[in-house]
């Protein structure tokens, strides 16, 4: 028997015509995704579901499904960039403030004060002027770290797309990164799970994760 019939065979035997429609409807008339459903019905391949749906003659209220969803998303990513815009604009005035206050400090106690207060305002004043300095710092390592988890992320999704054995140039080209790079998050999470990497015969270096 062919792949293909057995994997027929195997879908007509867990799912019936009857929870094909159940798990259709459940998908068309409630927000949640195809992946949760695919999860949760265990469904392997992401074609089936829209089979089902052509089986039934549902494109119509899939259709429906799709830009309510793509609007939903195009909404939440406005909402997204308009509170980011906010805390960004927040961030530029209290940093604003900082250093006018730090630099204001500073002047006073060179130019207008005398003895104790002359170091009281300058200590004020490089005490503004540093927070600025740990506010870049910790912005760049947070910034160092979200692009860290989107490279891991993009890293997993191309691990599941190549049966978890993949080439740096590869990733590179799927995700964008140079390939000096793309080697570098390979190799970060190869040492974390003891893969080594493994040379063909056409003497290409592959990491293979299974």
């Amino acid at each position: 028997m062919s792949t293909k019939s057995r994997i027929k065979d195997l879908d007509i035997t867990i799912f019936s015509s009857d929870m094909k429609r159940k798990i259709i409807d459940e998908y068309l008339q409630q927000d949640v995704s195809q992946s949760f459903i695919m999860q949760k019905y265990n469904i392997k391949g992401h074609s089936l579901i829209l089979n089902w749906i052509r089986q039934f003659d549902l494109e119509a209220m899939y259709e429906l499904k799709k830009a309510a969803s793509m609007k939903k998303s195009i909404d939440d990513k406005a909402i997204l960039i308009a509170e980011n815009q906010e805390q960004t604009n927040l961030k530029v005035v209290v940093l604003l403030l900082c250093s006018s206050m730090g630099l204001l400090s500073i002047m006073l106690g060179l130019t207008e004060a005398d003895g104790i207060e002359a170091v009281l305002y300058t200590i004020l004043g490089v005490i503004f002027i540093s927070f600025i300095f740990v506010f870049f710092y910790f912005q760049k390592k947070k910034e160092t770290k979200e692009l860290e988890k989107k490279y891991l992320k993009q890293l997993y999704e191309y691990l599941e797309k190549n049966n978890y054995n993949i080439t740096a140039i590869g990733f590179a080209s799927y995700s964008g990164l140079p390939p000096d790079k793309a080697r570098e998050v390979i190799e970060s999470v190869a040492i974390k799970t003891g893969i080594s990497p493994e040379i063909d015969e056409n003497g290409k270096i592959h990491y293979n994760f299974k």
